[in-house]
């Protein structure tokens, strides 16, 4: 009857802390390893944009010991931060990699999957990001792009644009790609 009484009596404000934020934040983190989750064991993974490496150890367990996730920032702080994770986690399948603009040192036609998570809004230049993600996948390989602080409809336009992915698949989150 407790819980009754402070549903009925309790400040909203209370009651939207309580219960409903925690839930928000589940079904955020939710979404979030749906996207890791597009990762198959035996793929070359790309987290560009990787920030704080929150999903480098999800990516490095998901992909194996035999392939490899390369941690791509432009901020100094951020691969420092995925180096800290890779000494330990003993992440010996993830590369940290700082770059300047858009251009990595990955192989061409060498990466199965990118996942770029709440950056892609801040791209100046989408068409050179959009190339150099072209350049570094595979043929079929997989792009997701969340769509971060823009709309859905504003990332859909840079991709059309850009014109050689294909959008095979669009959440409320984010947008999934595939190069032809």
């Amino acid at each position: 009857m407790e819980k009754r009484e402070e549903l009925l009596n309790a400040p909203m404000g209370k009651l939207f802390i309580k219960m409903a934020i925690p839930g928000m934040i589940g079904m955020l983190v939710i979404g979030v390893y749906n996207l890791v989750d597009g990762i198959f064991v035996g793929q070359f993974v790309v987290d560009y944009g990787c920030g704080p490496a929150r999903f480098i150890k999800d990516s490095s367990l998901k992909v194996g010991k035999n392939r490899k996730v390369f941690a791509i920032d432009i901020h100094p702080l951020a691969v420092k931060k995925v180096n800290e994770k890779i000494q330990k986690f003993n992440l010996d399948n993830v590369e940290a990699m700082l770059i300047d603009e858009y251009k990595t040192s990955i192989k061409d036609a060498s990466i199965d999957v990118v996942y770029a998570l709440d950056m892609f809004h801040m791209i100046k230049k989408p068409v050179e990001f959009l190339s150099e993600l072209y350049m570094i996948l595979k043929l079929n390989g997989t792009v997701i792009l969340e769509y971060g602080h823009q709309s859905r409809t504003s990332t859909k336009e840079k991709i059309k644009k850009f014109g050689l992915f294909k959008i095979l698949k669009e959440t409320k989150s984010n947008v999934r790609c595939r190069k032809y």
